[in-house]
């Protein structure tokens, strides 16, 4: 079981940029270990056209249109 996600990959592609983030295990910031918490800075960009995680088990879900500065909740499967 991987209940934290750990390995799971989000790709955020806005202004012609892919922006990657990788959820590893233990704390790799001033984030509590118990949270695993990825950060896009996204300039001035107020959408992003497309987040594509892929999981752990190497199932992929893409998101659409996200609105920026949020915080945003994704369970494997949910979505």
């Amino acid at each position: 079981m991987n209940p934290e996600a750990v390995g799971a990959v989000a790709i955020a592609r806005v202004n012609g940029l892919t922006l990657r983030e990788e959820i590893f295990a233990g704390s790799t910031s001033a984030h509590s270990s118990r949270w695993k918490t990825l950060h896009f800075g996204l300039a001035s960009a107020t959408v992003v056209p497309e987040v594509e995680i892929t999981w752990p088990d190497g199932s992929v879900e893409v998101l659409e249109n996200v609105a920026a500065d949020q915080r945003l909740v994704v369970h494997q499967g949910e979505n």
